[in-house]
């Protein structure tokens, strides 16, 4: 399939970015990433037709924003924080926060913003949870109930249009496959196990983009399969 290029803004960086469009298409929010001197990223929102970059956020990751157009899920570099920010006015508010040293990250809200999955990490191990959006103060994540099994990468990567499914990306089968969890649209309690969305045991390394990674035309993801080959030097010899 080919289309038309149009260039937004130009970015300046020297290291990864990460860019979710908004459900309406009128903005795009990123992540900039330097990797010098051991900066941490910076969000930012522009217009997608044109201008310049406004910045939301220091140290933060940008996921996606919610059904407003407007507001953007971000998590903090230190993890001790889920935030929405408004685009317009710069303000934000914790959604969820840690109080025991766990880091919180990867956000992802309902398309009805009725239903926030995050993942919660500590060392190198995590799982991920489901709350009802927060509505007027942040949510303690210390003790609220996983929704699947330790793992080292698993974690939320998007919701199916209608909210009623909530896809991860486990790998409690050995491999980084993605998974589906029935939610019950009212409650928000889980319906069944979660169940194989898509597996890629054969593909090395798997992720998926920032944001909601689901849409009407299917799921986004990445994949790259690695290969290196062994090579013998014979040096000259020494007289």
């Amino acid at each position: 399939m080919s289309g038309r290029q149009e260039l937004v803004a130009r970015v300046a960086t020297q290291g990864p970015l990460s860019a979710t469009v908004s459900p309406d298409g009128a903005r795009i929010v990123y992540t900039q990433d330097s990797n010098l001197g051991g900066s941490a990223p910076t969000g930012y929102v522009v217009e997608t037709s044109g201008g310049v970059p406004k910045k939301i956020c220091d140290a933060c990751d940008a996921y996606g924003f919610l059904a407003d157009n407007q507001r953007v899920l971000i998590d903090l570099s230190d993890g001790h924080a889920i935030r929405a920010i408004d685009t317009r006015s710069g303000v934000g508010r914790d959604l969820v926060v840690s109080q025991n040293g766990s880091r919180l990250n990867r956000p992802h809200a309902s398309p009805d913003d009725r239903w926030l999955a995050f993942r919660k990490q500590r060392g190198n191990t995590g799982k991920s949870f489901v709350v009802r959006f927060p509505a007027d103060r942040a949510i303690v994540a210390d003790d609220l109930v996983p929704i699947d099994e330790t793992t080292a990468t698993g974690r939320p990567c998007g919701w199916s249009l209608d909210s009623r499914v909530l896809y991860l990306l486990l790998d409690t089968d050995g491999s980084r496959c993605v998974w589906g969890q029935r939610v019950d649209p009212d409650s928000g309690g889980l319906v069944g196990k979660p169940f194989a969305a898509r597996h890629f045991h054969a593909t090395k390394g798997m992720s998926t983009t920032f944001g909601n990674a689901v849409s009407a035309g299917g799921f986004i993801y990445e994949a790259s399969d690695e290969s290196a080959n062994v090579w013998k030097l014979t040096l000259p010899a020494h007289h």
